[in-house]
């Protein structure tokens, strides 16, 4: 039986709101400046400007549309494992150093699917390592510790 999809709209109307609140705060604690001379303030206002409108956009389409309603089936493991994965390199950064991090962020969230082979994870290992490496090290001069031998 085809009905509207309210989800969809209480979802919009989420983003539109969060959006706002940025648009609002970075309009407030931040100087937005002019268009020829960008302030600080103007990056998260214009996103949050986007996020209203995309919400929006989102909560109109899905009232204007009439579809068969399934039921939202939460996959619980991939989200425990993603989640897992970013606290894991948020604790083993600073421990362990930048590149086991990454593999380790890698090897734990590649578990999230349910088909993972062991040539894809170690190739996408070492390119998130070299560009993590390429990107912070050498092109933002960042100090990260890449390898920490302290055990």
């Amino acid at each position: 039986m085809p009905a509207r999809n309210y989800q969809d709209v209480v979802v919009g109307i989420l983003i539109a709101l969060c959006g706002f609140a940025v648009a609002a705060y970075s309009s407030s604690a931040f100087n937005a400046g002019t268009l020829q001379r960008m302030g600080p303030g103007m990056f998260p206002l214009a996103m949050g400007g986007l996020l209203v409108f995309l919400g929006l956009l989102l909560s109109l389409v899905s009232l204007l549309r009439t579809q068969v309603v399934k039921p939202i089936e939460v996959q619980w493991r991939p989200a425990a494992l993603v989640l897992i994965a970013v606290t894991l390199f948020a604790v083993s950064v600073k421990t362990l150093g930048l590149l086991p991090a990454v593999l380790a962020v890698v090897l734990v969230s590649s578990f999230a699917e349910n088909k993972a082979r062991i040539a894809q994870v170690a190739i996408l290992g070492a390119v998130l390592c070299a560009l993590a490496y390429l990107i912070f090290q050498v092109g933002l001069g960042m100090n990260f510790v890449l390898i920490r031998w302290d055990f």
